[in-house]
């Protein structure tokens, strides 16, 4: 998601209850990094290359997914914005992804 992107979705909010966040798709994201968070094992902290770009992202009382780094994956997405400014990734879902077939 690029600066101008990212001004776009602001100004569709404030979300909450009333005015949820957008959710998108990201298909064959590459997982390059994935840490467990907080104590025990129920959430994770990620990095997610799509293309060139690596994005943070935070997957909460996801424990049950089995992903490792390399996997390639299919992930439902929202956007978080911190109060410092930082830009991160939400993921609300997340599975392996099909393997696709080459041309014919």
């Amino acid at each position: 998601m690029r600066g101008e992107e990212l001004r776009w979705l602001l100004r569709l909010g404030p979300f909450g209850i009333g005015n949820p966040a957008p959710a998108f798709l990201a298909r064959n994201v590459i997982v390059t990094e994935t840490k467990w968070l907080g104590d025990g094992d129920k959430h994770r902290r990620l990095k997610l290359r799509d293309g060139a770009t690596v994005w943070p992202a935070v997957a909460f009382d996801m424990a049950e997914i089995a992903i490792a780094e390399g996997d390639a994956v299919d992930v439902v997405y929202t956007v978080e914005v911190s109060p410092s400014g930082m830009v991160g990734l939400r993921v609300e879902d997340v599975r392996r992804a099909e393997p696709t077939a080459p041309p014919a």
